[in-house]
């Protein structure tokens, strides 16, 4: 669970929102080294890049 102190609704859903991407960018860098160390021959390495975002006050 993640708590989010924030003075609306939105904003923390936009925290929130870019919780989940950063699971998801390291989940799929996660896959992408596996199948660069031999689990699946031929994939290209994805690399997580996770942006900066300003959370509206």
């Amino acid at each position: 669970m993640l708590a989010v102190d924030a003075p609306s609704t939105a904003a923390v859903q936009a925290v929130h929102l870019v919780a989940v991407h950063a699971v998801c960018a390291s989940l799929d860098e996660h896959l992408a080294l596996r199948t660069t160390r031999g689990t699946r021959a031929g994939a290209a390495t994805a690399a997580a890049v996770v942006p900066a975002v300003e959370v509206p006050a």
